[in-house]
């Protein structure tokens, strides 16, 4: 019984010195459901043309962004914002990039609003995933007399240089 006892307690000994040389005490506990947070890679982004409309050219009222990946589609859109225009600023190369169409929705520049500000930004949030975030700002009425027309819907069209589908995040700054 004694030899029983002994062994146990010196196996329990030796697994014990064996577990604390092989790190088993650590500073930080080690959890692999936690990825190693990377910062994502910025994606191309630039401008293409923006423009603003009475209220009476397009249905609805709310803001709507559009992602247009093709020729044809790029010029419904188009078409749609530029009634009486047909200067066309040329055609995005959807071979490696897409359109990302802001509508601002109908604004009443008399009652205070939120606007598109000139930031915005894309990036790799995985990979085969784009994030562009569309920065807002809030914007003060200004005064209006009763006979001034103060609505206007304001439109962007932003190339976003990937063939990846995008996921839009929209924030008021």
């Amino acid at each position: 019984m004694i030899k029983t006892w002994w062994s146990k307690a010196l196996l329990l000994a030796l697994a014990a010195a064996l577990m604390s040389a092989c790190g088993a005490s650590r500073d930080e506990p080690f959890n692999p459901a936690e990825p190693e947070e990377e910062d994502p890679d910025p994606v191309a982004m630039e401008f293409w043309f923006d423009g603003a409309y009475p209220f009476d050219t397009l249905d609805g009222e709310a803001r709507r962004v559009y992602v247009v990946r093709d020729l044809e589609e790029y010029w419904e859109w188009y078409d749609t914002y530029f009634i009486d225009d047909n200067s066309a600023v040329g055609d995005p190369n959807f071979e490696t990039g897409q359109i990302v169409v802001v509508d601002g929705g109908l604004i009443d520049e008399c009652n205070d609003h939120v606007a598109l500000q000139s930031g915005w930004t894309a990036e790799q949030t995985s990979d085969d995933v784009v994030t562009v975030e569309l920065i807002y700002q809030f914007v003060d009425a200004v005064s209006c007399d009763d006979n001034e027309e103060s609505l206007y819907r304001p439109f962007t069209f932003l190339y976003v240089n990937t063939r990846d589908p995008v996921i839009i995040r929209e924030r008021l700054n």
